[in-house]
């Protein structure tokens, strides 16, 4: 027999999808689905809510993982383009493209490498490091996901926190990320 997802007495915009699913393949289990569907969907909510709370910052989400990934680095908060690549999960043209819109608003600057002349080094200026401990500070106080997570019970919320990060690294050994843009590890402080 099946596994039925269990259902709390809250319900969410995927449960009158799931029941129907449940309704046209009897015996199937469908917790995978239900799992997904509501990570993916948690996910765009998140998105929405971040871009709303960066609209007065004038700077978008993939702006502020850059921002986020080189304050990560430490002093002096700078890095290589391909490291902001692979530590933003995105393609260089993506990459160039945030570096772009940051270093036009004075946020970054890009530096000949003092090791290499063909290479370029990103750094973020007083105003972007400014910036971004502003963000931090901002996004994790604004959190609305913080607010729904201190409903929960202690217990609950430290369960759901291991049962994420056990489903994340199972899921990063087994899967090949490297291609995968939507994935950002550079920006913690971003859940809404």
């Amino acid at each position: 027999m099946a596994r039925k997802p269990r259902l709390s007495s809250e319900m969410d915009s995927f449960d009158a999808v799931l029941t129907r699913w449940q309704a046209e393949l009897p015996g199937v289990d469908l917790t995978a689905l239900a799992v997904a569907a509501r990570i993916n969907r948690l996910a765009l909510i998140m998105t929405a809510k971040l871009e709303e709370r960066l609209r007065p910052f004038a700077i978008g989400p993939g702006d502020m993982d850059v921002i986020f990934c080189l304050l990560n680095s430490g002093q002096p908060y700078q890095l290589r383009p391909s490291d902001l690549s692979r530590g933003c999960y995105v393609t260089s043209g993506a990459t160039t493209g945030r570096l772009d819109r940051l270093a036009v608003t004075g946020l970054i600057e890009r530096r000949p490498s003092p090791d290499d002349r063909r290479a370029l080094l990103v750094r973020l200026t007083p105003k972007g490091v400014s910036l971004g401990r502003k963000l931090q500070r901002f996004i994790a106080s604004q959190s609305t996901l913080s607010r729904v997570l201190d409903e929960l019970p202690a217990g609950q919320c430290q369960s759901l926190v291991g049962s994420l990060r056990h489903l994340t690294a199972h899921l990063e050994k087994t899967v090949d990320i490297e291609g995968l843009s939507q994935l950002k590890p550079s920006s913690p402080n971003a859940a809404m």
